[in-house]
């Protein structure tokens, strides 16, 4: 048994579908983006973030909680079923040490429709060797426009 650690991939693949996805390299560790076969984005590992940047994303999209298997600090085993969109079916075998500990782990997921503008508006994560997109103007379009609206 060797210990393991969540894989965005995977995350982006119970998500958006599995089957000719490609990634995308950012500017910061801890950060991914997947073009999968039925959608994609960005999934981000909270760890990554800085807790002024995660205090200002949460007003508008709030991380995912996995639970985790953990021995002697070591995550052993990930539990896909948890993400709330899955796409397809999330594999839950897995064998880890005794004595183990549930804990939490939070990922954030930012589509590639609109979600992906929270991200950037108030982080300087960016695709690598991609076209540079106005977040400013998605974001105040998908978001502050309709938050007067009572949507999101």
């Amino acid at each position: 048994m060797k210990p393991t650690k969540i894989n965005p991939r995977y995350c982006a693949e119970v998500l958006w579908g599995s089957g000719g996805t490609t990634a995308y390299r950012t500017n910061r560790v801890g950060t991914y983006y997947y073009s999968c076969s039925g959608h994609g984005g960005y999934v981000v590992l909270a760890e990554a973030l800085t807790s002024e940047e995660r205090q200002n994303i949460d007003q508008w999209e709030k991380a995912e909680k996995l639970r985790v298997v953990v021995h002697e600090k070591q995550i052993y085993a990930v539990v896909y079923a948890d993400l709330p969109r899955t796409y397809g079916k999330a594999r839950e075998k897995f064998r880890c040490p005794t004595p183990n500990n549930i804990e939490t782990r939070e990922v954030y997921f930012f589509e590639e429709d609109c979600a992906w503008s929270v991200l950037e508006h108030f982080t300087d994560v960016r695709l690598i060797g991609r076209e540079t997109r106005d977040a400013t103007h998605t974001f105040n379009h998908w978001y502050v426009k309709r938050k007067g609206m009572g949507v999101k």
